[in-house]
């Protein structure tokens, strides 16, 4: 049986692992230049690693909390023991003491660990799903053949999914009313240690831009010089923000950075802008994932199943399982 899965993330690169084990021929297009997704990790020309999508996973599920330990015996990821407090409106208080792990050296290694032995399409839109042969058959964006499959599993945003799902799938219509909230996301270098009380804030001010603030430097596998940091506008102003040019960005997040922390921050040496269109889902479903044993189409992501990490990979174990069931 020949399965494709349109999307590299974490929901997506999770399902096509357990279909390989169980001997399915799986191939996983995605059209970033490398998998993971929101949990990717950006190099910086000066070498620096940022986590510029999601910032950490806590285990919750013990389904999810045996797959990070074998990421973290695997040194695939570590916890972060880093200092974790809320910025409100008149204080500062120290969050909650859960676990919190992040891929080590970044984000994305997780993901990368997951494809390998898998047959992973990068820098590929699929573009259509069309019936053929008793089967699908996906083109990219030139119309160009990528090939025939028995079943198509579909792990990308809720907007993308529900496109190319639409008129094929009977849930499509169900996931198009889903939407994500976009993020701003600043990753800036400091010639200098910026010196406060933590290693990551969420902010929790009315009037704030910012709603998380991250310290590269203080998670494990990484160089505490320089002192690098993760800025992430809140939804409500990359939503008004959205199409601002990112000099105008940077320069809005560094100055609520200095707001909010009530401090000068030190001299920037380096300072890049990325836009998240899909990042946050405030109403995730709770369906875990959609498949229809009938047509071979399936769904799932983070955005019905919790919205956040753990979510998207019960999604993909749950598609996955669905899968194997029906075959």
């Amino acid at each position: 049986m020949k399965i494709a899965i349109v999307g590299g993330g974490l929901c997506g690169l999770t399902a096509g692992r357990e279909l390989d084990s169980a001997g399915l021929a799986v191939t996983v297009f995605d059209k970033g230049r490398g998998v993971g997704g929101r949990m990717s990790t950006r190099r910086a020309d000066d070498g620096v690693l940022f986590d510029h999508g999601a910032q950490y996973f806590t285990a919750r599920d013990p389904r999810f909390q045996e797959a990070v330990d074998q990421w973290v015996d695997s040194e695939v990821a570590a916890e972060w023991t880093g200092r974790i407090v809320a910025i409100g409106e008149d204080d500062q208080q120290p969050k909650d003491e859960a676990i919190r792990f992040v891929g080590v050296p970044g984000m994305s290694n997780v993901c990368r660990r997951l494809a390998e032995g898998i047959d992973v399409r990068k820098a590929t839109r699929v573009a259509s799903i069309q019936q053929q042969n008793g089967g699908w058959a996906l083109t990219d964006e030139n119309d160009a053949s990528l090939g025939e499959f028995d079943r198509v599993l579909v792990t990308a945003p809720p907007i993308q999914t529900a496109a190319l799902l639409d008129g094929i799938a009977p849930f499509a219509s169900q996931i198009a009313d889903v939407n994500l909230d976009p993020c701003w996301a600043v990753m800036v270098t400091f010639a200098e240690r910026f010196e406060v009380p933590f290693d990551g804030a969420f902010v929790n001010r009315e009037d704030a831009k910012l709603s998380w603030v991250a310290r590269m430097s203080s998670r494990p596998d990484r160089p505490t010089e320089p002192d690098a940091w993760v800025l992430h506008g809140s939804p409500a102003w990359s939503n008004r923000s959205i199409e601002d040019p990112p000099f105008g960005v940077r320069a809005a997040l560094l100055e609520d950075f200095s707001i909010v922390t009530e401090r000068t921050l030190p001299p920037v040496k380096s300072a890049e802008a990325h836009r998240w269109r899909y990042a946050f889902c405030p109403d995730p479903l709770d369906a875990g994932c959609f498949y229809d044993p009938d047509t071979g189409l399936g769904a799932g992501g983070d955005w019905c199943n919790g919205a956040r990490v753990e979510g998207a990979f019960l999604s993909g174990m749950e598609l996955a399982g669905r899968v194997l069931e029906s075959r």
